[in-house]
């Protein structure tokens, strides 16, 4: 936030200053040897938000928006201006306050996209990273380099529990027996009637029924931004015979609100509720309800 919070400390004294030279003036002070990469690595990330054809206010939408290529070039910047300083002096010390800040969000995206791919045993490497080592140092800092509550509390409410509810489910004899996809069928029910029509039933057209992706994007990148009622989704999956005998459990690693959950027309017994707070798993009894060796 510094070449924001240092434009809007003198513009809003003097609204006829020029914005660019205001810009040169921060970086070259600031930065001294570093100020033009770093000066690219700001513009760069405000380029990225600024043209992104996504709700930037929600954390889902982040790797949309911070994609691989912004992150390599915004790292490149980075490397170039660590290069630029003289170790040890206050421009070093300076530009290591924009690395911390970076590596929280380059472990958050790779933590993020393990979570998503089921590989929790590196998601919480990169979560363990974050809340070991970058938070710790970033709060020590002095001035703060971290709001203590988009630090570690952030973590530990959206994304603690589903990390290590997550790995406890593929370790100690645990694992995955079907992935379930990232776009399944889905129908609004703003009446709140779909039980008592039978959605839940195997079998039912689904003419009327449209795509909608769980984990890539978010509601309102869908269209749905408004929508506050009731929702179906249907998805098939296979489990293998070879699972047969064993306890099934039907885990979704987090739901915005309350979840029931059918497999072949059998209603799921909850196992855990992931109601409060947001940002904990859902996880049913699918035992009973499995057929296995077929979706």
């Amino acid at each position: 936030h510094g070449p924001s919070l240092y434009l809007a400390s003198r513009i809003m004294w003097n609204p006829s200053l020029n914005v660019d030279a205001l810009l040169d003036d921060y970086f070259t002070k600031f930065y001294g040897s570093a100020a033009e990469p770093m000066r690219s690595h700001f513009d760069r990330l405000e380029r990225a938000f600024r043209e992104a054809d996504y709700h930037t206010g929600n954390v889902f939408d982040i790797p949309h928006i911070l994609t691989p290529r912004v992150m390599l070039e915004m790292e490149s910047s980075l490397q170039t201006a660590e290069q630029a300083v003289p170790d040890e002096s206050i421009f070093a010390r300076r530009v290591h306050m924009t690395r911390v800040g970076f590596d929280f969000g380059v472990e958050h995206l790779k933590m993020m996209s393990a979570v998503n791919t089921l590989d929790f045993s590196n998601a919480r490497e990169h979560r363990d990273k974050i809340l070991d080592q970058i938070v710790p140092e970033a709060f020590e800092h002095d001035p703060v380099l971290l709001s203590r509550r988009y630090g570690s509390a952030f973590i530990m409410r959206f994304w603690n529990t589903t990390v290590q509810s997550g790995y406890e489910r593929i370790t100690n004899g645990n694992e995955v027996v079907a992935r379930l996809p990232d776009e399944w069928l889905f129908m609004l029910d703003p009446f709140d009637g779909g039980e008592a029509l039978g959605l839940w039933k195997p079998g039912i057209g689904t003419g009327s029924w449209r795509p909608l992706k769980t984990w890539s994007r978010s509601w309102s990148n869908q269209g749905l931004r408004y929508y506050k009622a009731p929702a179906w989704y249907r998805t098939t999956a296979k489990v293998d015979n070879r699972f047969r005998g064993r306890s099934i459990r039907l885990w979704l690693g987090g739901v915005d609100e309350s979840a029931k959950a059918w497999i072949n027309g059998r209603e799921l017994k909850l196992v855990e509720s992931g109601l409060a707070p947001i940002g904990r798993p859902w996880e049913f009894d699918a035992t009973e309800a499995i057929r296995f060796g077929q979706p």
